[in-house]
C-alpha cells in the first residue's frame, strides 16, 4: 500500500528506496535462546518441520511467560504492555491486606483473590488465545490460582524455619494469650526454659485413655507451656504446679482445665520435660493419678518449635519475649 512503512503481520519496516529493503525488528533478549536451540536443533537433525517448529517456539515462548508471570506483570513489562499493570495494583493491595490479616478468614479470602488476580494476569499474557472455550479458560483460571495459592501459604515455611501457624487452646493472661488466638512458631532457638510455650510434635507421643482424651491442637502439632524441667519433680495440686515442693504462680503456669482439681507427683528424667497442653474431655476420665505424668511428658526430641508472635487477633499482636516473665521464676 502506498505510505505503508511496517508490515501488518511481523511488524518489519520497510523501505522503499528504488528497490524495497526489509529491515526485520530486533528479536527480545528472552527470545534469543530459543533461537539459538532451535538453530542447534536444525544443524542436528536437520530441517525441522515448520509446523513442529512452531509448536516448540510458542510453547517455550509460553514457559517463559510462566515463568516470568511468578513476578506479578513482569512479561507485560518486558514488552511494554502497560495497559495491564493497574491489575498488579489490584494484586498487590490484596497480597498486603491478606498478609497483615492472615490466619483470620478475611486474610484467606485476600490470599485467594490474590492467587486469582496473579492467574488472570499469567493466562491472558499469552495462553488466553490458545484456549477456545469457556470452560476452558474457567478451568486453568481455577487450577492456576489454587497452584498460587498453594505456594503463597508455602513461602512462610521456606523463608522461616519452623514456621507454623497455631490457634491457642490454652489460656495464659499473663502472656496476653488466649483460647482461640493465633500464634506464629518457630524453630526452637535454644533449649526449652520454664514458662516458655512451645510446640510439641504429637505424632511422636500416644495419647492415654483415648476414650477419654482427646488432644487439641492442629495436625500432628500440639502447643503446650513448659512447667516441669529435666531432672526436676512436678507435683499438680488443687491450687496449682509445684516444683520440687516449691508452688509456682499460678497467675504465670496457669494449670489446663483438664487437670484441675486432680493431684499427681511426675518425676522427670534428665530427657524430659512437663508441658502442659490441653486435652478435650470426651468422656468420664479414670481417676488415675498417672494420668498428668503420662498425658504431659514429653522427650526433649518432641518439642520443636517456640511460639515467637501473637498473630491474631490484631489489637494484642505483638512478640512474645521470655525477659517479659523470667524474672520472676523460680
Amino acid at each position: 500500500m502506498p505510505d505503508q512503512v511496517r508490515c501488518f503481520r511481523c511488524g518489519t519496516v520497510l523501505i522503499a528506496d528504488g528497490g524495497v529493503a526489509i529491515i526485520p525488528p530486533r528479536m527480545a533478549r528472552w527470545k534469543r535462546p530459543f533461537r539459538r536451540a532451535s538453530r542447534v536443533l536444525r544443524s542436528s537433525f536437520g530441517q525441522l518441520d515448520p509446523k513442529v517448529e512452531q509448536a516448540v517456539s510458542s510453547a517455550g515462548g509460553i514457559f517463559v511467560d510462566i515463568a516470568l508471570g511468578l513476578i506479578p506483570g513482569l512479561p507485560f513489562v518486558i514488552t511494554g504492555r502497560f495497559g495491564k499493570l493497574w491489575l498488579v495494583l489490584v494484586w498487590l493491595v490484596l497480597a498486603v491486606v491478606g498478609v497483615w490479616s492472615y490466619g483470620h478468614p478475611i486474610g484467606m479470602w485476600c490470599i485467594g483473590l490474590a492467587a486469582a488476580v496473579h492467574a488472570w494476569l499469567i493466562i491472558t499474557s499469552r495462553i488466553w488465545p490458545l484456549l477456545k472455550t469457556y470452560v476452558d479458560r474457567l478451568a486453568v483460571v481455577l487450577v492456576t490460582a489454587g497452584a498460587l495459592t498453594g505456594m503463597y501459604l508455602c513461602l512462610p515455611r521456606l523463608f522461616i524455619p519452623g514456621f507454623a501457624l497455631i490457634r491457642s487452646p490454652i489460656e495464659v493472661p499473663v502472656l496476653q494469650v488466649h483460647e482461640g488466638d493465633v500464634l506464629i512458631a518457630t524453630r526452637l532457638a535454644m533449649p526449652p526454659v520454664r514458662g516458655m510455650l512451645v510446640t510439641v510434635r504429637a505424632s511422636r507421643f500416644a495419647v492415654p485413655y483415648g476414650h477419654g482424651l482427646a488432644r487439641s491442637g492442629p495436625g500432628g502439632i500440639a502447643l503446650g507451656q513448659v512447667i516441669g524441667l529435666p531432672g526436676e519433680v512436678v507435683e499438680v495440686r488443687a491450687d496449682g504446679f509445684y516444683i520440687n515442693g516449691s508452688q509456682l504462680d499460678s497467675k504465670l503456669y496457669p494449670v489446663p482445665t483438664w487437670l484441675a482439681g486432680r493431684q499427681a507427683m511426675v518425676r522427670l528424667d534428665q530427657d524430659e520435660y512437663f508441658v502442659a497442653m490441653q486435652y478435650r474431655i470426651a468422656g468420664q476420665l479414670p481417676n488415675d493419678t498417672r494420668l498428668p505424668g503420662n498425658a504431659c511428658r514429653v522427650k526433649a526430641e518432641q518439642i520443636v518449635g517456640q511460639v515467637a508472635l501473637r498473630w491474631w487477633p490484631l489489637a494484642r499482636r505483638g512478640r512474645i519475649r521470655l525477659e517479659q516473665w523470667t524474672g520472676s521464676l523460680g
